[in-house]
Protein backbone atom coordinates (compact mmCIF):
# COMPACT_ATOMS: atom_id res chain seq x y z
CA UNK A 1 0.00 0.00 0.00
CA UNK A 2 1.47 3.67 -1.24
CA UNK A 3 2.23 5.67 1.93
CA UNK A 4 0.72 8.70 2.54
CA UNK A 5 2.87 12.29 1.84
CA UNK A 6 4.29 13.73 4.96
CA UNK A 7 3.53 16.79 5.92
CA UNK A 8 7.27 19.14 5.53
CA UNK A 9 7.18 20.06 9.33
CA UNK A 10 10.02 21.99 8.52
CA UNK A 11 8.99 24.47 6.76
CA UNK A 12 5.12 24.85 8.57
CA UNK A 13 7.06 25.42 11.49
CA UNK A 14 9.07 28.37 9.42
CA UNK A 15 5.95 29.80 7.97
CA UNK A 16 4.28 30.18 11.27
CA UNK A 17 7.56 31.73 13.08
CA UNK A 18 7.92 33.95 10.08
CA UNK A 19 4.03 35.46 10.75
CA UNK A 20 4.47 35.81 14.36
CA UNK A 21 7.83 37.77 14.11
CA UNK A 22 5.97 39.77 11.30
CA UNK A 23 2.68 40.17 13.34
CA UNK A 24 5.01 41.10 15.98
CA UNK A 25 6.82 43.96 14.17
CA UNK A 26 3.65 45.35 12.76
CA UNK A 27 2.29 46.06 16.18
CA UNK A 28 5.42 47.36 17.34
CA UNK A 29 5.81 49.68 14.68
CA UNK A 30 2.04 50.63 14.06
CA UNK A 31 1.31 51.57 17.29
CA UNK A 32 3.07 54.57 17.57
CA UNK A 33 2.03 55.09 14.07
CA UNK A 34 -2.07 55.21 14.57
CA UNK A 35 -0.71 57.75 17.16
CA UNK A 36 0.90 59.67 15.65
CA UNK A 37 -1.51 59.79 12.50
CA UNK A 38 -4.25 60.82 14.50
CA UNK A 39 -2.59 63.86 16.14
CA UNK A 40 -1.97 64.55 12.01
CA UNK A 41 -5.71 64.36 12.13
CA UNK A 42 -6.25 66.18 15.21
CA UNK A 43 -7.94 63.60 16.75
CA UNK A 44 -6.75 62.05 20.53
CA UNK A 45 -4.24 58.83 19.64
CA UNK A 46 -6.48 56.47 20.61
CA UNK A 47 -8.89 56.74 17.90
CA UNK A 48 -5.87 55.93 15.46
CA UNK A 49 -4.84 52.96 17.85
CA UNK A 50 -8.13 52.11 18.02
CA UNK A 51 -8.41 51.87 13.48
CA UNK A 52 -5.22 49.99 14.15
CA UNK A 53 -7.43 47.28 15.34
CA UNK A 54 -10.62 46.92 13.90
CA UNK A 55 -10.06 47.99 10.64
CA UNK A 56 -7.00 46.06 10.15
CA UNK A 57 -8.61 43.13 11.63
CA UNK A 58 -11.64 43.55 8.78
CA UNK A 59 -9.28 44.21 6.20
CA UNK A 60 -7.09 40.88 7.56
CA UNK A 61 -9.96 38.67 6.90
CA UNK A 62 -11.80 40.85 3.91
CA UNK A 63 -9.22 41.68 1.81
CA UNK A 64 -7.56 40.02 -1.68
CA UNK A 65 -4.30 40.40 -0.72
CA UNK A 66 -4.28 39.37 2.97
CA UNK A 67 -0.90 40.48 3.87
CA UNK A 68 -2.25 44.52 2.99
CA UNK A 69 -2.51 46.11 5.90
CA UNK A 70 -5.27 48.26 6.11
CA UNK A 71 -4.72 51.10 9.13
CA UNK A 72 -4.18 54.70 9.45
CA UNK A 73 -2.32 56.73 6.69
CA UNK A 74 -0.30 60.11 7.07
CA UNK A 75 -1.59 61.07 3.41
CA UNK A 76 -5.55 60.30 4.41
CA UNK A 77 -4.79 61.68 8.42
CA UNK A 78 -4.13 64.48 6.44
CA UNK A 79 -7.14 65.21 4.56
CA UNK A 80 -9.68 63.98 7.85
CA UNK A 81 -7.99 66.72 10.06
CA UNK A 82 -8.84 69.27 7.33
CA UNK A 83 -12.45 68.43 6.73
CA UNK A 84 -12.92 68.09 10.63
CA UNK A 85 -11.42 71.41 10.93
CA UNK A 86 -14.33 73.82 10.56
CA UNK A 87 -16.12 71.60 13.15
CA UNK A 88 -13.68 72.16 15.77
CA UNK A 89 -14.94 74.53 18.55
CA UNK A 90 -13.82 73.10 21.57
CA UNK A 91 -17.01 71.37 22.35
CA UNK A 92 -15.67 67.65 21.12
CA UNK A 93 -18.21 67.72 18.68
CA UNK A 94 -15.79 66.68 16.01
CA UNK A 95 -15.55 63.40 17.36
CA UNK A 96 -19.17 62.58 16.83
CA UNK A 97 -18.00 63.53 13.23
CA UNK A 98 -15.40 61.55 13.36
CA UNK A 99 -17.00 58.54 13.59
CA UNK A 100 -19.36 59.73 10.84
CA UNK A 101 -17.21 60.69 8.66
CA UNK A 102 -15.03 56.80 8.88
CA UNK A 103 -18.61 55.08 7.91
CA UNK A 104 -19.09 57.45 5.31
CA UNK A 105 -15.65 56.79 4.05
CA UNK A 106 -16.90 53.14 4.11
CA UNK A 107 -19.79 53.07 1.92
CA UNK A 108 -18.69 55.05 -0.44
CA UNK A 109 -15.67 52.80 -1.05
CA UNK A 110 -18.63 49.86 -0.89
CA UNK A 111 -20.35 51.81 -3.25
CA UNK A 112 -17.31 51.58 -5.95
CA UNK A 113 -16.72 47.71 -5.10
CA UNK A 114 -20.79 46.92 -5.95
CA UNK A 115 -20.52 48.70 -8.82
CA UNK A 116 -16.68 47.02 -9.70
CA UNK A 117 -15.20 50.28 -10.26
CA UNK A 118 -11.69 49.21 -8.87
CA UNK A 119 -10.19 49.04 -12.04
CA UNK A 120 -10.68 52.85 -12.57
CA UNK A 121 -8.31 53.98 -10.35
CA UNK A 122 -6.01 52.72 -12.43
CA UNK A 123 -6.72 55.50 -14.53
CA UNK A 124 -6.08 58.13 -11.11
CA UNK A 125 -2.67 59.15 -12.76
CA UNK A 126 0.61 58.80 -11.22
CA UNK A 127 1.79 62.38 -11.66
CA UNK A 128 -1.13 63.78 -10.29
CA UNK A 129 -0.89 61.17 -7.14
CA UNK A 130 2.81 61.83 -6.87
CA UNK A 131 2.10 65.83 -6.70
CA UNK A 132 -0.84 65.00 -4.01
CA UNK A 133 1.10 62.60 -1.56
CA UNK A 134 4.59 64.89 -1.99
CA UNK A 135 2.27 68.17 -1.17
CA UNK A 136 1.27 66.33 1.43
CA UNK A 137 4.60 65.42 2.98
CA UNK A 138 5.70 68.89 2.77
CA UNK A 139 2.59 69.94 4.84
CA UNK A 140 2.93 67.84 7.21
CA UNK A 141 6.83 68.23 7.87
CA UNK A 142 5.95 72.13 8.09
CA UNK A 143 3.29 71.62 10.24
CA UNK A 144 5.36 69.46 13.02
CA UNK A 145 8.13 72.38 12.63
CA UNK A 146 6.15 74.02 15.87
CA UNK A 147 5.83 71.21 17.61
CA UNK A 148 9.39 69.99 17.49
CA UNK A 149 10.71 73.18 18.64
CA UNK A 150 8.30 73.62 21.91
CA UNK A 151 6.75 76.65 20.40
CA UNK A 152 2.55 77.12 20.09
CA UNK A 153 1.86 79.19 17.36
CA UNK A 154 -1.82 81.05 16.37
CA UNK A 155 -4.37 79.33 13.59
CA UNK A 156 -3.51 79.77 10.29
CA UNK A 157 -2.36 78.32 7.24
CA UNK A 158 0.42 76.04 7.01
CA UNK A 159 2.62 78.42 5.10
CA UNK A 160 1.70 81.04 6.84
CA UNK A 161 2.41 79.48 10.55
CA UNK A 162 6.02 78.31 9.30
CA UNK A 163 6.72 81.52 8.41
CA UNK A 164 5.67 82.70 11.97
CA UNK A 165 8.20 79.76 12.78
CA UNK A 166 10.70 81.09 11.45
CA UNK A 167 10.29 84.30 12.53
CA UNK A 168 10.64 82.82 16.10
CA UNK A 169 13.56 81.32 16.26
CA UNK A 170 15.21 83.15 19.47
CA UNK A 171 11.96 81.12 21.10
CA UNK A 172 12.24 77.99 20.71
CA UNK A 173 12.42 75.53 23.83
CA UNK A 174 16.15 74.43 24.23
CA UNK A 175 15.48 71.21 25.74
CA UNK A 176 12.19 70.53 23.68
CA UNK A 177 14.49 71.50 20.16
CA UNK A 178 17.68 69.17 21.89
CA UNK A 179 15.59 66.13 21.88
CA UNK A 180 13.21 67.01 18.49
CA UNK A 181 16.57 66.86 17.12
CA UNK A 182 18.30 63.74 19.07
CA UNK A 183 15.12 61.90 18.00
CA UNK A 184 15.19 62.94 14.23
CA UNK A 185 18.99 61.97 14.07
CA UNK A 186 18.50 59.06 15.48
CA UNK A 187 15.39 58.22 13.34
CA UNK A 188 17.19 59.37 9.89
CA UNK A 189 20.73 57.61 11.28
CA UNK A 190 18.19 54.34 10.84
CA UNK A 191 16.85 55.22 7.49
CA UNK A 192 19.85 54.42 5.65
CA UNK A 193 20.47 50.84 7.33
CA UNK A 194 18.77 47.46 6.71
CA UNK A 195 16.85 47.78 10.09
CA UNK A 196 15.13 51.55 8.77
CA UNK A 197 11.45 50.30 9.77
CA UNK A 198 12.31 49.94 13.50
CA UNK A 199 14.31 53.58 13.72
CA UNK A 200 11.17 55.07 15.07
CA UNK A 201 10.42 52.91 17.54
CA UNK A 202 14.42 53.31 18.76
CA UNK A 203 13.80 57.11 18.56
CA UNK A 204 10.39 56.89 20.60
CA UNK A 205 12.29 54.86 23.00
CA UNK A 206 15.60 56.30 23.99
CA UNK A 207 14.23 60.27 24.05
CA UNK A 208 11.33 58.99 25.62
CA UNK A 209 13.01 57.35 28.39
CA UNK A 210 16.09 60.45 28.41
CA UNK A 211 13.43 62.89 29.05
CA UNK A 212 11.87 61.03 32.15
CA UNK A 213 15.38 60.25 33.52
CA UNK A 214 16.55 64.02 33.22
CA UNK A 215 13.52 64.82 35.11
CA UNK A 216 12.75 67.42 32.13
CA UNK A 217 9.00 68.19 32.91
CA UNK A 218 9.47 71.07 30.46
CA UNK A 219 9.00 68.68 27.40
CA UNK A 220 5.58 67.61 26.65
CA UNK A 221 4.57 63.65 27.24
CA UNK A 222 1.60 62.40 25.33
CA UNK A 223 -0.10 62.43 29.16
CA UNK A 224 -0.39 65.85 29.12
CA UNK A 225 -2.60 66.30 26.02
CA UNK A 226 -4.35 62.66 25.71
CA UNK A 227 -4.86 59.53 27.80
CA UNK A 228 -4.72 55.87 26.52
CA UNK A 229 -7.94 54.01 28.33
CA UNK A 230 -6.83 50.53 29.08
CA UNK A 231 -9.82 49.61 26.91
CA UNK A 232 -10.78 48.14 23.74
CA UNK A 233 -12.77 49.88 21.14
CA UNK A 234 -17.08 49.48 21.88
CA UNK A 235 -19.76 50.11 20.07
CA UNK A 236 -20.88 53.63 18.73
CA UNK A 237 -23.62 54.61 16.32
CA UNK A 238 -22.12 57.09 14.11
CA UNK A 239 -24.73 60.36 13.99
CA UNK A 240 -26.36 60.21 10.55
CA UNK A 241 -27.34 63.64 10.40
CA UNK A 242 -23.87 64.80 10.01
CA UNK A 243 -23.52 63.26 6.35
CA UNK A 244 -24.72 65.80 4.07
CA UNK A 245 -22.27 67.98 5.30
CA UNK A 246 -19.01 65.29 5.32
CA UNK A 247 -20.31 64.27 2.22
CA UNK A 248 -17.32 65.93 0.32
CA UNK A 249 -14.75 64.84 2.21
CA UNK A 250 -15.33 61.62 3.20
CA UNK A 251 -15.98 61.21 -1.00
CA UNK A 252 -11.95 62.84 -1.46
CA UNK A 253 -10.51 60.31 1.51
CA UNK A 254 -12.13 57.20 0.10
CA UNK A 255 -10.77 58.37 -3.51
CA UNK A 256 -7.72 59.01 -2.29
CA UNK A 257 -7.36 55.81 -0.11
CA UNK A 258 -8.23 53.30 -2.92
CA UNK A 259 -6.01 55.26 -4.99
CA UNK A 260 -2.97 54.64 -2.58
CA UNK A 261 -3.82 51.20 -2.46
CA UNK A 262 -4.28 50.52 -6.05
CA UNK A 263 -0.35 52.07 -6.26
CA UNK A 264 1.00 50.51 -3.24
CA UNK A 265 2.90 47.81 -5.84
CA UNK A 266 4.71 50.64 -6.94
CA UNK A 267 6.53 52.07 -4.04
CA UNK A 268 7.20 48.33 -2.59
CA UNK A 269 10.78 46.61 -3.81
CA UNK A 270 10.56 44.61 -6.89
CA UNK A 271 9.97 41.27 -5.73
CA UNK A 272 7.14 42.12 -2.27
CA UNK A 273 5.52 44.28 -5.05
CA UNK A 274 4.99 41.23 -8.00
CA UNK A 275 3.44 39.06 -4.47
CA UNK A 276 0.93 41.76 -4.33
CA UNK A 277 0.28 42.08 -8.28
CA UNK A 278 -0.24 38.03 -8.41
CA UNK A 279 -3.19 38.43 -6.02
CA UNK A 280 -4.62 41.34 -7.68
CA UNK A 281 -8.30 42.23 -7.08
CA UNK A 282 -9.27 46.03 -7.25
CA UNK A 283 -12.66 45.56 -6.21
CA UNK A 284 -12.40 43.10 -3.63
CA UNK A 285 -9.66 45.54 -1.90
CA UNK A 286 -12.56 48.32 -2.19
CA UNK A 287 -14.76 46.15 -0.52
CA UNK A 288 -12.50 45.27 2.01
CA UNK A 289 -11.81 48.79 3.09
CA UNK A 290 -15.42 49.62 2.71
CA UNK A 291 -16.25 46.99 5.16
CA UNK A 292 -13.49 47.98 7.24
CA UNK A 293 -14.28 51.84 7.48
CA UNK A 294 -17.69 51.02 8.17
CA UNK A 295 -16.84 48.88 11.19
CA UNK A 296 -14.74 51.22 11.76
CA UNK A 297 -17.27 54.07 12.11
CA UNK A 298 -19.23 52.27 14.68
CA UNK A 299 -16.07 51.01 16.74
CA UNK A 300 -14.28 54.55 17.05
CA UNK A 301 -12.06 54.45 14.47
CA UNK A 302 -11.00 57.52 12.00
CA UNK A 303 -9.94 56.72 8.47
CA UNK A 304 -7.88 54.16 7.14
CA UNK A 305 -6.57 52.64 4.23
CA UNK A 306 -4.09 50.35 2.70
CA UNK A 307 -0.90 51.41 4.46
CA UNK A 308 2.42 51.31 2.40
CA UNK A 309 4.50 51.43 5.11
CA UNK A 310 3.26 48.97 7.09
CA UNK A 311 2.42 46.28 4.35
CA UNK A 312 6.34 46.33 3.40
CA UNK A 313 6.93 45.70 7.19
CA UNK A 314 5.11 43.18 7.00
CA UNK A 315 6.19 41.34 3.78
CA UNK A 316 9.69 42.52 4.59
CA UNK A 317 9.16 40.43 8.03
CA UNK A 318 8.43 37.31 6.01
CA UNK A 319 4.82 37.82 6.55
CA UNK A 320 2.88 36.52 3.31
CA UNK A 321 -0.94 35.52 4.78
CA UNK A 322 -3.71 37.47 6.60
CA UNK A 323 -2.39 35.96 9.87
CA UNK A 324 0.59 38.26 10.07
CA UNK A 325 -1.76 41.08 10.23
CA UNK A 326 -4.47 39.13 12.73
CA UNK A 327 -1.22 38.56 14.90
CA UNK A 328 -0.29 41.98 14.67
CA UNK A 329 -3.96 43.33 15.78
CA UNK A 330 -4.02 40.53 18.66
CA UNK A 331 -0.72 41.81 19.83
CA UNK A 332 -1.38 45.77 19.60
CA UNK A 333 -4.88 44.66 21.42
CA UNK A 334 -3.22 43.01 24.54
CA UNK A 335 -0.53 45.97 24.41
CA UNK A 336 -3.46 48.31 24.64
CA UNK A 337 -5.41 46.82 27.58
CA UNK A 338 -2.00 46.08 29.65
CA UNK A 339 0.59 48.53 29.28
CA UNK A 340 -1.31 51.85 27.86
CA UNK A 341 0.21 54.09 30.56
CA UNK A 342 3.64 53.54 29.92
CA UNK A 343 2.79 54.68 26.00
CA UNK A 344 1.69 57.93 27.85
CA UNK A 345 5.52 58.25 28.68
CA UNK A 346 6.18 58.98 25.30
CA UNK A 347 7.18 62.14 24.53
CA UNK A 348 5.56 64.65 21.99
CA UNK A 349 8.53 65.92 20.47
CA UNK A 350 9.50 62.08 19.72
CA UNK A 351 6.32 61.37 18.11
CA UNK A 352 7.00 64.78 15.92
CA UNK A 353 10.08 63.56 14.47
CA UNK A 354 8.39 60.61 13.52
CA UNK A 355 5.84 62.45 11.85
CA UNK A 356 8.12 64.96 9.99
CA UNK A 357 10.37 61.79 8.73
CA UNK A 358 6.98 60.25 7.53
CA UNK A 359 6.20 63.27 5.79
CA UNK A 360 9.82 63.34 3.92
CA UNK A 361 9.50 59.43 3.16
CA UNK A 362 6.12 60.71 1.25
CA UNK A 363 8.37 63.05 -0.82
CA UNK A 364 8.93 60.43 -3.43
CA UNK A 365 12.24 61.91 -5.63
CA UNK A 366 12.51 58.79 -7.49
CA UNK A 367 9.53 59.35 -8.78
CA UNK A 368 9.07 62.79 -9.39
CA UNK A 369 12.50 62.98 -11.37
CA UNK A 370 10.78 59.99 -13.64
CA UNK A 371 7.60 62.12 -14.37
CA UNK A 372 9.58 65.45 -14.89
CA UNK A 373 11.30 63.34 -17.51
CA UNK A 374 8.27 61.95 -19.44
CA UNK A 375 7.49 65.19 -20.44
CA UNK A 376 5.40 68.37 -20.49
CA UNK A 377 2.06 66.99 -19.74
CA UNK A 378 3.65 65.28 -16.66
CA UNK A 379 5.30 68.43 -15.73
CA UNK A 380 2.36 70.08 -15.72
CA UNK A 381 -0.06 67.77 -13.93
CA UNK A 382 2.83 67.29 -10.78
CA UNK A 383 3.27 71.04 -10.51
CA UNK A 384 -0.27 72.24 -10.82
CA UNK A 385 -1.33 69.24 -7.89
CA UNK A 386 1.55 69.67 -5.93
CA UNK A 387 0.80 73.70 -5.79
CA UNK A 388 -2.76 73.40 -5.07
CA UNK A 389 -2.17 70.59 -1.75
CA UNK A 390 -0.06 73.76 -0.37
CA UNK A 391 -2.14 76.33 -1.17
CA UNK A 392 -5.80 74.86 -1.42
CA UNK A 393 -8.15 72.95 0.57
CA UNK A 394 -7.26 69.31 0.31
CA UNK A 395 -10.16 67.69 -0.19
CA UNK A 396 -10.57 70.63 -3.46
CA UNK A 397 -7.15 69.05 -4.21
CA UNK A 398 -8.32 65.35 -4.22
CA UNK A 399 -10.96 66.56 -6.34
CA UNK A 400 -8.90 68.33 -8.74
CA UNK A 401 -5.96 65.45 -9.13
CA UNK A 402 -9.13 63.54 -10.60
CA UNK A 403 -10.26 66.52 -12.78
CA UNK A 404 -6.83 66.41 -14.07
CA UNK A 405 -6.01 62.22 -14.61
CA UNK A 406 -9.07 62.51 -16.28
CA UNK A 407 -8.09 64.86 -19.29
CA UNK A 408 -4.53 63.23 -19.34
CA UNK A 409 -6.70 59.92 -19.43
CA UNK A 410 -8.88 61.68 -22.28
CA UNK A 411 -5.14 63.13 -24.04
CA UNK A 412 -3.58 59.84 -24.07
CA UNK A 413 -6.65 57.91 -25.64
CA UNK A 414 -7.11 60.56 -28.66
CA UNK A 415 -3.13 60.84 -29.33
CA UNK A 416 -3.33 56.46 -29.49
CA UNK A 417 -6.44 56.66 -31.95
CA UNK A 418 -4.84 59.26 -34.11
CA UNK A 419 -1.26 57.49 -34.11
CA UNK A 420 -3.56 53.93 -35.03
CA UNK A 421 -5.00 55.94 -37.66
CA UNK A 422 -1.73 57.30 -39.32
CA UNK A 423 -0.68 53.58 -39.00
CA UNK A 424 -3.61 52.09 -40.79
CA UNK A 425 -4.19 54.97 -43.90
CA UNK A 426 -7.65 56.66 -42.60
CA UNK A 427 -5.79 60.02 -42.35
Amino acid sequence: MRALPQPNTQNLAQSIYRELLAGLSGALVGAPQAMAFALIAGVEPIYGLYAAIVATLVGALLDGHGVMTIAPTNALALVVGSTLAPFVDGSGGELARLFSLTALVGLFQLGFGVLRLGRLMRYYDAAVLTGFISGAGLLIVLNQLPTLTGLTLAGGDTLSRSVEWLRSAAEFAPKTTLMGALALALMLAFWWTRWRRYGTLVGLVVVSVLVAALGWEEVTRLQDIATLPRRLPFFVGPDWGYWPALAPGALAIAVLGLAQSAAMARGLPEDQAEFLKRLDSDSQDFLAQGLANLAGGFFQCMPAGGSLSRTALLLGAGGRTRWSNVISVLVLAGLLVSVAGLAEQIALVALSAQLVVAGLRLINWRSIRRIWGSGWAGQAALSVTFAATLSLPLTLSVFLGMAISALLFVRRRRRKVRANGWRHGTK
